[in-house]
């Protein structure tokens, strides 16, 4: 990634979890990685825990949304699933997989965000697991 997309995407995810407290989540991790992969963002709400992948485009949010592969998701719910395991005290809550999209305004700086709740499921994709 180069310097300026960099810190364009270090903003995106700023401004998702400024939006997401704004919301009533709260933020437990970022960038949460493991040897399945990562995890941008991890909230609380409720009785749920989110699975939020944060996509940053300059232009085209449909083309955000989309991005996030099967292959993408699959590997998000492995980490999740390790998420958990490290952290216990989480294993009685609903899981859900979230999608934030950002398109950066450069002209303004600020960005358009649109959040996708239960974007998708684990049971969508079982036959991939």
């Amino acid at each position: 990634m180069v310097g300026q997309d960099k810190e364009i995407w270090k903003l995106a995810e700023d401004a998702s979890c400024n939006y997401l407290q704004n919301k009533g989540y709260v933020i437990t991790a970022r960038n949460y990685s493991c040897s399945f992969g990562e995890i941008d963002l991890v909230a609380l709400k409720e009785q749920e825990i989110i699975f939020i992948e944060v996509k940053s485009r300059r232009n085209n949010m449909q083309s955000t949304f989309s991005s996030v592969s099967v292959r993408k998701r699959l590997k998000i719910i492995r980490t999740a699933l390790h998420y958990i395991q490290e952290n216990p005290q989480f294993e009685n809550l609903c899981m859900r997989f979230d999608v934030i999209g950002l398109i950066y305004h450069q002209v303004s700086e600020l960005f358009e965000i649109e959040h996708l709740p239960d974007a998708y499921r684990v049971d969508e994709l079982e036959e991939y697991l």
